[in-house]
This record gives C-alpha cells, structure tokens and sequence, in this order.
C-alpha cells in the first residue's frame, strides 16, 4: 500500500503489479488505498487476486497488467 499511495500522491513510480494495486476492481485510486486499510485493520473483505495474500489470474476485465508479483512467482 505505501507503494501506492507513493504513486498516486507524491508522483513515485507505479506498484510493479498494477492489477494487484487495483484492490476493487476499477482503477488505482485512493478508494483502492481505502479498501485495503480497512481490511488490514477493520476486519474489511480481503482483496482479490492478485492481490498481497492471494496470487491468482485476475477477475477483472481491464489493461492494467502485472509486471511483477513476486510473491506469485
């Protein structure tokens, strides 16, 4: 998630996994960053793959790509 939040506020480079920055399925914005918190401290709905827990094909049908999840890998 700092990755992230880096990329969309302070003009970093973009996660290597777009799709898995892309927790809810329609862009990566601050509603991604928003999801993702409160899963990790609201007992929110975890994210999909791939996702940081979960590797898998993604569900959504979109051209954000993945250049690398190394934890799928």
């Amino acid at each position: 998630m700092p990755l992230t939040l880096n990329y969309l506020f302070l003009g970093g480079l973009p996660p290597p996994c777009l799709d898995a920055a892309d927790v809810n399925g329609d862009a990566v914005d601050i509603s991604d960053a928003l999801r993702l918190l409160s899963y990790l401290f609201l007992s929110g709905s975890p994210p999909g793959p791939p996702g940081p827990h979960v590797c898998g094909p993604d569900s959504n049908d979109d051209d954000l790509g993945c250049a690398s999840l190394p934890l799928c890998e």
